[in-house]
């Protein structure tokens, strides 16, 4: 199958960047063919690079309001995917389905986009008219996109997925190397969040939940992986939520491997007001730490369970220092908590479950049946159909 992947950037700024770079690459390994569009090239680049058929920068946004002149700007790119010949369209973007419609009419290719969060837009029910499927990476998700005039008989829900080998179970030994290479205290209750420092992500909520927790930097440290993407002034919006922190806290830009950094963490945290899905959720606890998410989205679709005890509301400062102090030394209370978390990761997110469940909505609408039908994969068994 040659599949047109059409993506926002290639660079690891979040979640959703490096599961559409794996799950590519999956696709590529299975045998089908990869070309890549991209709006905005970034440190991804020469991964994409060894598995991809081509590789292209490309004008996707479209606006109505100025439809001549993003057509116009648009048109050399619609070309270059029209000279890829692809089978299938697959858009990481609602936003790029006009871009992709285009491509796809022109070659006559079905259009797949791929919902990776939730974002409102003018014309939901329109676009939506013009694409033969939707895969979402939650229930919630799918539930926001239906309501706002998707039909929901076309939208398929698929858990994103990680390779396990990627994210090692850290103990002791690993935990106190990664502590030695940050400069953070061995004995130190340590909290990590990883991902961007953008305003839904909810950073202030941390911080405030931090500063009530009143530990000295030797008996606790606060690690803040990343930062701001979508913020008009990122620096900015990075200095002051820096002024909100208590002292101590540990500021890291965000980086391609994240694995050290979480080996150094007891606990994670993704106090979010809106989250697709929480990918850094599913890594943390791939490695044996327990991971601390607001009840928002798609979160309490990954915390559920054993692990529905660890979340809290939306914006409560309150509520999450409070499980934040009960989770103070659970290696001692909870030996077995570390080897819990690993294998509910292993068996319900991981990378193949994603790839079986995306590939068969690309084949079913490459072969133009069942374009009406849903499946579901992800915590549960296998992918499951219903009408």
């Amino acid at each position: 199958m040659r599949l047109m992947v059409a993506v926002e950037r290639i660079s690891p700024t979040g979640g959703r960047e490096l599961s559409t770079l794996q799950l590519s690459r999956e696709l590529a390994r299975r045998g089908h063919d990869v070309d890549l569009f991209f709006e905005h090239d970034g440190a991804l680049h020469d991964e994409y690079r060894l598995f991809c058929r081509s590789m292209t920068h490309a004008n996707m946004v479209f606006w109505r309001d100025r439809r001549l002149y993003h057509l116009a700007r648009m048109a050399p790119s619609v070309l270059r995917g029209v000279a890829r010949r692809p089978d299938v369209v697959y858009v990481q973007r609602f936003g790029d389905i006009a871009f992709g419609t285009l491509v796809g009419r022109i070659v006559g290719a079905p259009l797949v986009c791929h919902l990776r969060g939730f974002r409102k837009y003018s014309s939901v029910a329109e676009l939506g008219r013009l694409t033969d499927r939707f895969i979402s990476v939650s229930e919630a998700t799918r539930t926001l996109w239906a309501e706002a005039g998707l039909d929901a008989s076309r939208i398929d829900v698929v858990y994103n997925g990680i390779v396990a080998e990627d994210y090692p179970v850290g103990g002791s030994e690993e935990l106190a190397r990664a502590r030695a290479e940050l400069g953070i205290d061995p004995g130190a209750f340590v909290v990590l969040f990883c991902g961007r420092l953008d305003a839904e992500k909810g950073l202030e909520v941390l911080l405030d939940a931090w500063g009530r927790l009143g530990l000295t930097p030797a008996e606790g440290r606060l690690v803040i992986l990343g930062l701001p993407v979508l913020h008009p002034d990122p620096q900015a919006y990075l200095r002051q939520l820096q002024e909100l922190a208590r002292p101590g806290c540990l500021w890291l830009p965000m980086r391609r491997d994240v694995v050290d950094v979480m080996h150094a963490a007891d606990v994670l945290v993704l106090p979010s007001y809106a989250e697709g899905f929480g990918r850094a959720l599913i890594e943390a606890m791939a490695t044996g730490r327990p991971a601390v998410g607001s009840r928002v989205e798609g979160i309490p679709e990954i915390l559920a369970g054993d692990f529905a005890r660890f979340l809290f509301e939306p914006g409560d400062a309150g509520g999450l220092a409070d499980l934040l102090a009960g989770l103070v030394g659970w290696r001692a209370r909870e030996p077995g908590l570390a080897a819990q978390c690993t294998q509910y990761v292993r068996e319900r997110f991981n990378l193949g479950r994603t790839a079986d469940g995306v590939e068969g909505v690309l084949t079913e609408v490459l072969s133009g049946s069942g374009r009406r039908r849903r499946r579901r994969s992800g915590p549960g068994g296998d992918a499951r159909r219903s009408g």
